[in-house]
């Protein structure tokens, strides 16, 4: 099993790349006030780039606050469990992934074709008999991106985990699962349910929810555990690190 000291912590490169996109684009920003240079009083860039800085900055004090939880979880301070999947157990897990992307992406493009002829129908008559031909090109070209992303992400994603680290790290309001950090120790957040599985394999399903811009979301991680674990134990740590 791999040290934890050894296992990556991605969320501090995320962090100091967006600082990094944070700092390039102020100094971009401040290219208008340079007198005789092609950018000089083009106050619409200096607009753009402050307001883009800002969201980069945000995002870089986000992706660093998780980086030190992480950096916790991997100290063993915040650590109830961990283990490693077994080459079976990560393709049950990989495959049952998969699945479900494509499930939900199948009912995205029936949801986008539905509104695409809902929006597109009534412009049919609005259009001139030469536009109509190249408007029908426009929009199914768009719907034909929208059907290539929904084959092409769940293969993306399912060679991504395959080439994971395979470690699983269970904390109090923590999950590191195959290379991805999932955190639920936030304002607006926490862990709805948890519960042990039997199917599609042997482990836990753990439901979170958060709160963004767009109001509350959730997720549910399912997670394969081997023969000695002690779910009951850990089921039972967790409950009582998650108490509302």
């Amino acid at each position: 099993m791999v040290e934890l000291q050894k296992i990556k912590n991605k969320q501090e490169l995320i962090g100091k790349t967006f600082f990094f996109l944070f700092v390039l684009l102020f100094l971009f920003a401040l290219l208008p006030f340079i007198e005789e240079t092609p950018l000089s009083k083009r106050w619409p860039i200096t607009l753009v780039g402050i307001f883009l800085a800002i969201g980069f900055y945000i995002t870089s004090q986000i992706f660093k606050t998780r980086s030190k939880k992480f950096n916790n979880l991997l100290s063993g301070e915040k650590l109830l469990a961990r283990w490693e999947l077994s080459n079976d157990m990560l393709s049950n897990y990989v495959l049952f992934q998969k699945e479900e992307r494509i499930k939900k992406n199948k009912a995205v493009m029936v949801i986008t074709g539905i509104l695409f002829l809902i929006i597109s129908f009534p412009f049919l008559f609005l259009l001139n008999k030469d536009e109509i031909s190249a408007f029908v090109l426009i929009m199914g070209g768009i719907l034909v991106l929208v059907f290539l992303a929904s084959l092409f992400f769940p293969w993306y994603y399912s060679q991504r985990n395959m080439n994971g680290d395979k470690q699983i790290l269970i904390g109090t309001k923590h999950a590191y699962i195959n290379g991805v950090f999932h955190n639920w120790d936030f304002p607006l957040s926490g862990l709805s349910k948890i519960s042990i599985i039997k199917i599609p394999f042997y482990g836990i399903k753990l439901s979170y929810y958060y709160t963004d811009l767009t109001w509350r979301q959730s997720e549910e991680l399912y997670i394969p555990v081997p023969d000695d674990i002690d779910l009951e134990l850990l089921v039972n740590q967790l409950k009582s690190n998650n108490r509302k």
